[in-house]
């Protein structure tokens, strides 16, 4: 019999079914830096991919454990490790004391503080002395309906995920983030802000959308294709 096909097969569809989310989680931000890279002209690595991807081997490492396999657990911590410290020493600006993606071909970070740093306390990414830095954030990305894909300044291209527009999962990073390292007051008021923005749309419009106006809670958004 080969290696663990005696297990029970409950067991492989929580795996997969787990595995699953995390790896459409891992989707949505990947658009999202797709269309930065190409927005941008650059090349870079996107501290909220990097992150979730380090969430990943945090959860490869626990199925190998529970398959009983030592040394691919302890392979996929190594890699998880990596990527952590990659995270601090590329993408942690001690100046500004926040996180920013980085250009490593131009060898700087960027200047956009994005809503998707909040993926790095949802992903356990980050000690937790750096948290109250992250969380210092929200006085540039929260507003009346949720956390903004990226902060108010003048940009000179289009580009949806950025001001004023807001994103599900730009707000459940944040949320899960925020509640994983203890802020959970902030979590809650995150939570509410972001189903008022929902709800109020729907009650006028009769749909969900992918993406709403931070500011308004509209559909007044920043477009790259028009919203069904």
């Amino acid at each position: 019999m080969a290696d663990g096909d005696d297990l029970d097969v409950h067991y492989f569809k929580r795996v997969l079914h787990h595995g699953a989310q995390r790896f459409r989680h891992v989707a949505v931000m990947a658009v999202a830096a797709r269309k930065l890279v190409a927005n941008r002209n650059t090349v870079r690595i996107i501290t909220a991919v990097i992150a979730l991807i380090l969430d990943l081997a945090h959860h490869f490492a626990r199925f190998a454990q529970e398959l009983g396999r030592t040394e691919e657990m302890r392979e996929w911590i190594a890699k998880a490790e990596l990527r952590r410290a990659r995270i601090l020493e590329y993408c942690y600006d001690p100046e500004a004391k926040q996180f920013y993606d980085y250009d490593y071909v131009n060898g700087r970070r960027s200047d956009v503080l994005s809503g998707a740093v909040f993926a790095l306390l949802y992903s356990g990414a980050v000690p937790r002395e750096y948290a109250g830095h992250i969380v210092q954030a929200l006085l540039r990305l929260e507003f009346p309906y949720g956390i903004a894909a990226c902060e108010d300044k003048p940009y000179d291209y289009p580009y949806q995920w950025s001001y004023p527009n807001t994103w599900p999962p730009v707000c459940f990073y944040t949320v899960m983030g925020l509640a994983r390292y203890g802020y959970g007051e902030e979590a809650e008021r995150i939570a509410v802000k972001w189903m008022k923005a929902v709800t109020e749309s729907f009650k006028t419009t009769g749909n969900l959308w992918e993406k709403y106006n931070v500011e308004t809670g509209t559909t007044d958004v920043s477009n790259e294709y028009e919203m069904p």
